[in-house]
């Protein structure tokens, strides 16, 4: 007879309340007892959750010991741990780890390969192929019932044997994705030549994390690519065009003086963002863009129409990563980071306890937790680099960004039907008159009062996003 609701949930606590974890063996013996469970915080479900077990009342102890068992655990193959159920992280008995790829096909996200690589499991290469060809990952549809037998029958050990031959067969396809990702950069230079970057002035290359450097006449840009994902690399670039032109149009009679100079990141800031969240995100933009879309990747179908695509360049859904998000949440990222860096500063927060932090953070915030620190307190250089107070930038960057958007469609009426035609040149000579060309001849607020005729204010930009995503819907 199948049990009911209120029987399962009785067992459940039945079974979570003979645990009191204060060690990672204890930690893996309520892990192998319940199979499996949310390796932090309850969350959908009504799932076992790895903090209900913890025998402290320190918040603070419990994200250490959690952090830190669930990483020793996964490398020394004891469990398996990855953004499984409900896009949570999850810890699994590795008893149960059979039984999830045969009811899913796939156990995690679809870079659940990261976190192989991070353990030792699998090579940088082989993880490359199989985020290029996703041989792993195959659909319900496709495990025939001999094939979930099979499945249900195999060891881990064994599972990693048929990934492993996966990842070879992929090495046919390798050329392939080589080329998509050339395509890919090839596309970007399109757009950053049509928005006025100078490439005899200039160039543009990959790297891991975006940045623009350089000296006045020798700017260098770069964007961070993804395979499955043809947009990240392309917002990344605009981002990075923004700051690459405000630097290219300072005053070059000025350049060895301090009034040549910029005017700080805030307005560094505002220049990339009103590239990359408002002009590169408007209909106006995706019109011009579908053809580049269809010319470098073949884009044919519905899914590629000019609703489709404005839709999900502006899709809202609160994600880890800050680079990733769209306009509404990136402010979210924005704050959890000031907070953090203010708490730092005064030293209320010690670093030691910076990772336990963020995530609480992030859980009350963004309601999520990252699955490590590269998606947590590390996914951004900035504090490596000793550029503490920098992330308010952003912030106020996209106030001014907003206020600048405001005005030059007012003293521009025809810009965003210019920016369809691909024609980018009323916007650059509007920036390069009213902000470039200034340096720092005026502080930030002067220079927002002289550039849109009134007074820097946060009105603008809220109105943006009100027309944007509550008036459209």
């Amino acid at each position: 007879m199948p049990l009911s609701r209120a029987q399962i949930r009785r067992y459940r606590h039945t079974v979570v309340g003979r645990h009191r974890v204060r060690t990672k063996a204890a930690a893996l013996r309520f892990v192998n007892a319940v199979g499996f469970c949310y390796a932090f915080t309850s969350g959908p479900g009504d799932l076992p959750a790895l903090f209900d077990v913890l025998d402290t009342r320190s918040i603070s102890r419990m994200w250490s010991w959690a952090w830190q068992w669930k990483d020793e655990l996964a490398s020394e193959r004891h469990l398996f741990y990855g953004r499984i159920v409900r896009r949570k992280p999850t810890l699994i008995s590795l008893a149960y780890v059979p039984h999830f790829f045969a009811l899913t096909g796939n156990v995690g996200e679809p870079d659940d390969y990261l976190q192989a690589y991070r353990e030792g499991r699998l090579g940088l290469l082989a993880g490359r192929i199989e985020s290029a060809t996703g041989f792993t990952a195959q659909s319900r549809e496709r495990f025939s019932a001999e094939e979930r037998g099979r499945v249900e029958d195999m060891s881990v050990e064994l599972m990693q044997i048929m990934t492993f031959a996966a990842f070879l067969i992929g090495l046919a396809v390798i050329g392939l994705t080589l080329h998509a990702e050339t395509l890919a950069r090839l596309r970007e230079i399109g757009v950053m030549k049509a928005l006025g970057f100078p490439f005899d002035r200039g160039r543009f290359d990959e790297s891991d994390h975006p940045f623009t450097e350089g000296v006045p006449g020798d700017i260098r840009v770069t964007a961070k690519f993804k395979a499955r994902e043809p947009f990240q690399g392309l917002l990344g670039a605009l981002h990075e065009t923004g700051q690459a032109l405000y630097d290219l149009g300072l005053p070059a009679e000025w350049v060895d003086q301090p009034v040549g100079q910029d005017r700080g990141m805030a307005l560094e800031e505002s220049q990339s963002l009103l590239l990359e969240m408002i002009v590169g995100r408007s209909r106006a933009f995706v019109t011009w863009l579908k053809p580049l879309l269809e010319k470098h990747y073949g884009a044919a179908g519905p899914e590629w129409s000019d609703e489709n695509l404005y839709r999900h360049l502006n899709r809202v859904a609160r994600g880890p990563n800050r680079m990733d998000a769209d306009e509404l949440t990136y402010q979210t990222h924005i704050g959890l980071r000031y907070e953090l860096e203010r708490r730092l500063l005064s030293g209320e927060l010690a670093v030691r306890e910076l990772r336990a932090a963020w995530n609480q953070l992030s859980a009350d915030r963004l309601g999520l937790v990252p699955i490590s620190d590269v998606e947590g307190c590390l996914q951004d250089i900035h504090w490596a680099l000793g550029s503490f107070g920098h992330f308010p930038s952003y912030g106020v960057g996209a106030v001014i960004a907003g206020q600048l958007w405001e005005s030059i469609k007012e003293h521009h009426p025809g810009v965003e039907a210019e920016i369809a035609a691909g024609q980018f040149g009323g916007l650059l000579t509007w920036l390069r008159e009213k902000v470039h060309s200034m340096g720092a001849k005026l502080g930030v607020p002067q220079l927002v009062q002289h550039a849109t005729g009134r007074p820097l204010s946060a009105a603008p930009f809220l109105r943006y996003l009100e027309r944007k995503y509550v008036a459209e819907i």
